[in-house]
Protein backbone atom coordinates (compact mmCIF):
# COMPACT_ATOMS: atom_id res chain seq x y z
CA UNK A 1 0.00 0.00 0.00
CA UNK A 2 1.23 3.72 -0.71
CA UNK A 3 0.20 6.81 0.68
CA UNK A 4 -1.33 9.32 -1.46
CA UNK A 5 -1.86 13.12 -1.78
CA UNK A 6 -3.56 15.69 -3.70
CA UNK A 7 -2.18 18.68 -4.21
CA UNK A 8 -4.57 21.78 -3.08
CA UNK A 9 -3.13 24.55 -6.04
CA UNK A 10 -4.28 23.35 -9.58
CA UNK A 11 -1.24 22.94 -11.72
CA UNK A 12 -0.83 23.75 -15.69
CA UNK A 13 -0.94 21.25 -17.98
CA UNK A 14 -1.91 21.06 -21.83
CA UNK A 15 -5.06 20.29 -21.07
CA UNK A 16 -6.06 22.97 -18.75
CA UNK A 17 -5.89 23.43 -14.51
CA UNK A 18 -5.46 19.83 -12.76
CA UNK A 19 -5.55 19.06 -8.96
CA UNK A 20 -2.80 16.53 -9.27
CA UNK A 21 -2.67 13.18 -7.35
CA UNK A 22 0.87 12.09 -6.20
CA UNK A 23 2.02 8.65 -4.11
CA UNK A 24 4.37 9.56 -1.56
CA UNK A 25 7.51 9.96 -2.82
CA UNK A 26 7.11 11.64 -6.18
CA UNK A 27 9.73 13.76 -7.12
CA UNK A 28 6.76 16.27 -7.74
CA UNK A 29 5.30 16.28 -4.53
CA UNK A 30 3.19 19.74 -3.35
CA UNK A 31 3.91 21.47 -0.53
CA UNK A 32 0.36 22.44 -0.08
CA UNK A 33 -1.86 18.87 0.19
CA UNK A 34 -4.45 16.84 1.37
CA UNK A 35 -3.96 13.47 2.52
CA UNK A 36 -5.74 10.76 0.76
CA UNK A 37 -4.69 7.92 2.70
CA UNK A 38 -3.40 4.68 2.29
CA UNK A 39 -4.14 2.63 -0.99
CA UNK A 40 -3.51 -0.47 -3.01
CA UNK A 41 -3.27 2.30 -5.94
CA UNK A 42 -4.01 5.01 -7.70
CA UNK A 43 -7.53 4.20 -8.37
CA UNK A 44 -8.62 4.33 -4.65
CA UNK A 45 -7.04 8.10 -4.33
CA UNK A 46 -8.18 9.19 -7.22
CA UNK A 47 -12.38 8.53 -6.32
CA UNK A 48 -11.43 10.29 -2.47
CA UNK A 49 -9.54 12.99 -4.57
CA UNK A 50 -12.63 13.51 -7.01
CA UNK A 51 -14.78 14.38 -3.61
CA UNK A 52 -12.45 17.42 -3.21
CA UNK A 53 -12.09 18.27 -7.16
CA UNK A 54 -15.13 16.91 -9.49
CA UNK A 55 -13.73 18.46 -12.55
CA UNK A 56 -9.99 19.39 -11.74
CA UNK A 57 -8.43 16.29 -10.02
CA UNK A 58 -6.12 14.40 -12.09
CA UNK A 59 -3.12 11.56 -11.65
CA UNK A 60 0.80 12.78 -11.80
CA UNK A 61 2.03 11.64 -15.26
CA UNK A 62 5.35 10.11 -13.45
CA UNK A 63 3.80 8.37 -9.97
CA UNK A 64 0.48 7.78 -10.61
CA UNK A 65 0.36 7.75 -14.60
CA UNK A 66 -2.35 4.90 -14.76
CA UNK A 67 -4.84 7.46 -13.76
CA UNK A 68 -2.91 10.36 -15.55
CA UNK A 69 -5.83 12.11 -17.92
CA UNK A 70 -4.28 15.31 -18.89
Amino acid sequence: MYKYYVNKNRQDSKDGLHNEVHREGCRWMPKDFIDLGYHFSCKGAMKIALVYYPETADGCIVCCNECHNG
